[in-house]
Protein backbone atom coordinates (compact mmCIF):
# COMPACT_ATOMS: atom_id res chain seq x y z
CA UNK A 1 0.00 0.00 0.00
CA UNK A 2 0.95 3.66 -1.13
CA UNK A 3 0.21 6.62 1.51
CA UNK A 4 -0.67 9.87 -0.26
CA UNK A 5 -1.78 12.97 1.07
CA UNK A 6 -4.51 15.50 -0.65
CA UNK A 7 -6.66 18.10 0.60
CA UNK A 8 -5.00 17.67 4.03
CA UNK A 9 -6.03 14.05 4.55
CA UNK A 10 -4.16 10.73 4.31
CA UNK A 11 -5.46 8.31 2.42
CA UNK A 12 -4.46 4.18 1.52
CA UNK A 13 -3.73 3.68 -2.07
CA UNK A 14 -3.76 0.01 -2.85
CA UNK A 15 -3.03 -0.86 -6.77
CA UNK A 16 -5.26 -3.41 -7.87
CA UNK A 17 -4.82 -6.56 -10.00
CA UNK A 18 -6.75 -4.55 -12.82
CA UNK A 19 -4.60 -1.41 -13.13
CA UNK A 20 -7.23 0.06 -11.07
CA UNK A 21 -6.74 1.56 -7.10
CA UNK A 22 -8.65 1.40 -4.46
CA UNK A 23 -9.03 4.54 -1.97
CA UNK A 24 -9.29 4.10 1.58
CA UNK A 25 -9.25 7.19 3.96
CA UNK A 26 -7.34 7.23 7.13
CA UNK A 27 -8.26 10.44 8.59
CA UNK A 28 -7.03 14.02 8.72
CA UNK A 29 -2.94 15.02 7.47
CA UNK A 30 -2.69 16.81 10.88
CA UNK A 31 -3.63 16.75 14.16
CA UNK A 32 -3.83 18.18 17.85
CA UNK A 33 -2.49 16.42 20.83
CA UNK A 34 -2.41 17.18 23.93
CA UNK A 35 0.11 16.26 26.78
CA UNK A 36 1.06 16.10 30.58
CA UNK A 37 0.10 14.79 33.78
CA UNK A 38 -3.17 13.58 34.73
CA UNK A 39 -3.35 14.02 37.99
CA UNK A 40 -3.17 16.65 40.01
CA UNK A 41 -4.01 18.38 43.62
CA UNK A 42 -6.48 20.95 44.22
CA UNK A 43 -5.01 24.70 43.46
CA UNK A 44 -1.73 23.49 42.04
CA UNK A 45 -0.48 23.79 38.48
CA UNK A 46 -0.94 21.24 35.81
CA UNK A 47 1.07 22.34 32.63
CA UNK A 48 -0.91 21.07 29.59
CA UNK A 49 1.38 21.24 25.93
CA UNK A 50 -0.85 21.57 23.25
CA UNK A 51 1.15 21.11 19.84
CA UNK A 52 0.22 20.48 16.18
CA UNK A 53 1.62 17.19 14.18
CA UNK A 54 1.55 15.48 11.18
CA UNK A 55 0.30 11.92 10.50
CA UNK A 56 3.56 10.95 10.97
CA UNK A 57 3.65 12.10 14.40
CA UNK A 58 6.45 14.79 13.63
CA UNK A 59 6.31 18.42 15.21
CA UNK A 60 4.40 20.93 12.61
CA UNK A 61 6.66 24.18 13.57
CA UNK A 62 4.96 25.97 11.06
CA UNK A 63 1.38 25.94 11.82
CA UNK A 64 -0.17 29.16 13.78
CA UNK A 65 -3.60 29.02 13.37
CA UNK A 66 -5.69 29.42 16.76
CA UNK A 67 -6.33 26.58 18.90
CA UNK A 68 -9.37 26.53 20.78
CA UNK A 69 -9.12 25.09 24.32
CA UNK A 70 -12.01 23.58 25.92
CA UNK A 71 -12.50 22.20 29.58
CA UNK A 72 -15.72 20.12 30.78
CA UNK A 73 -16.66 18.92 34.42
CA UNK A 74 -19.99 17.90 35.15
CA UNK A 75 -21.81 20.49 32.97
CA UNK A 76 -19.47 23.57 33.10
CA UNK A 77 -17.67 24.39 30.31
CA UNK A 78 -14.77 26.46 29.92
CA UNK A 79 -13.18 28.18 26.42
CA UNK A 80 -9.96 30.02 25.66
CA UNK A 81 -8.44 30.03 22.21
CA UNK A 82 -4.79 30.25 21.72
CA UNK A 83 -2.37 31.16 18.97
CA UNK A 84 0.55 28.62 19.20
CA UNK A 85 4.08 29.72 18.15
CA UNK A 86 6.15 27.34 15.97
CA UNK A 87 3.01 24.78 15.82
CA UNK A 88 2.90 24.61 19.83
CA UNK A 89 1.42 26.43 23.34
CA UNK A 90 0.90 25.39 26.63
CA UNK A 91 -1.98 25.83 29.12
CA UNK A 92 -1.55 25.84 33.10
CA UNK A 93 -4.87 23.89 33.91
CA UNK A 94 -5.70 25.15 37.86
CA UNK A 95 -8.58 23.41 39.55
CA UNK A 96 -10.06 24.81 43.09
CA UNK A 97 -12.34 21.68 43.06
CA UNK A 98 -11.76 17.93 43.06
CA UNK A 99 -12.59 16.08 40.14
CA UNK A 100 -12.24 14.72 36.24
CA UNK A 101 -12.31 16.84 34.51
CA UNK A 102 -12.24 16.89 30.35
CA UNK A 103 -9.69 19.29 28.28
CA UNK A 104 -10.52 19.07 24.15
CA UNK A 105 -8.21 21.50 21.59
CA UNK A 106 -9.39 21.93 18.05
CA UNK A 107 -8.57 23.84 15.51
CA UNK A 108 -10.55 25.30 12.49
CA UNK A 109 -7.41 24.28 10.28
CA UNK A 110 -8.42 20.52 9.32
CA UNK A 111 -7.30 18.56 11.78
CA UNK A 112 -7.76 15.51 14.34
CA UNK A 113 -9.10 17.18 17.71
CA UNK A 114 -6.50 16.67 20.97
CA UNK A 115 -7.86 15.37 24.30
CA UNK A 116 -6.68 14.64 27.98
CA UNK A 117 -8.67 13.88 31.04
CA UNK A 118 -7.11 15.39 33.59
CA UNK A 119 -8.48 14.05 37.31
CA UNK A 120 -7.66 16.73 40.60
CA UNK A 121 -7.97 15.43 44.18
CA UNK A 122 -7.96 17.07 47.22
Amino acid sequence: MITEIKNGMVYEVQNLEDGGKALGARGNATKVILSGNNYGVINQVIPIAVQYYDWQDNILTNLSDEITITVANDGVVLEVTLTPVNGQTEIDFISEVAGTFEITARSDFPCDTGRIEVTVSE
